[in-house]
């Protein structure tokens, strides 16, 4: 893969790991959690069943795949904690690089590698284990996301609208096709 490529890539991936964030924080200020998370891939789910607590802590899991690429297993690309506060009302974000070298935590398999392939060893419950061991943290809930899903939690809270100032042609997808931009101002909705 050449440099151009991975920086794309690399870019692509940062733009989508912010959008996430600011998505979650505005789905959360706003008070749509329930609304959008029901259109998510996986809707939010409590890993235990505890008393009310001050300090709430969500896993937030980007998969790598969706129904069109169907790849049988899946691996978390992008990882973050939110936690909420309710004693100092503030929220924290973690974002955990995906190729973080850490000890699994799976009934099936024990051992180091990457952080996004705890998801590929045990699903949800694994992201959580190897995560809050981890961290030394209770992980409360977790969100599952593909790509797809994202799309529809950034349509759900307004969408985004971009200023294109000329035509173009962006990366060539799945189905062989390039994506086209056409020329379009910014359109802003209040």
């Amino acid at each position: 893969m050449s440099v151009k490529k991975r920086m794309i890539i690399a870019v692509v991936s940062m733009l989508g790991l912010a959008i996430l964030g600011g998505g979650i924080f505005l789905t959360l200020l706003y008070k749509k959690t329930d609304k959008v998370v029901q259109n998510a891939y996986h809707p939010v789910t409590s890993t235990k069943k505890e008393k009310d607590t001050d300090i709430l802590s969500f896993l937030i899991m980007g998969l790598d795949n969706t129904e069109a690429r169907n790849l049988g297993s899946s691996r978390t690309d992008a990882m973050m904690v939110a936690t909420l506060n309710n004693k100092t009302k503030k929220i924290t974000l973690l974002s955990l690089p995906r190729d973080s070298f850490v000890k699994i935590h799976s009934n099936d398999y024990q051992g180091m590698q990457r952080i996004e392939a705890a998801y590929t060893y045990g699903g949800p419950k694994a992201s959580v284990d190897t995560v809050s061991k981890l961290l030394n943290i209770p992980i409360n809930h977790y969100i599952v996301f593909n790509f797809n899903s994202f799309q529809k939690v950034i349509d759900e809270l307004g969408g985004i609208d971009v200023q294109v100032p000329k035509d173009f042609e962006g990366p060539i997808l799945d189905t062989g096709k390039k994506v086209q931009f056409k020329k379009r101002a910014a359109t802003f909705k209040w």
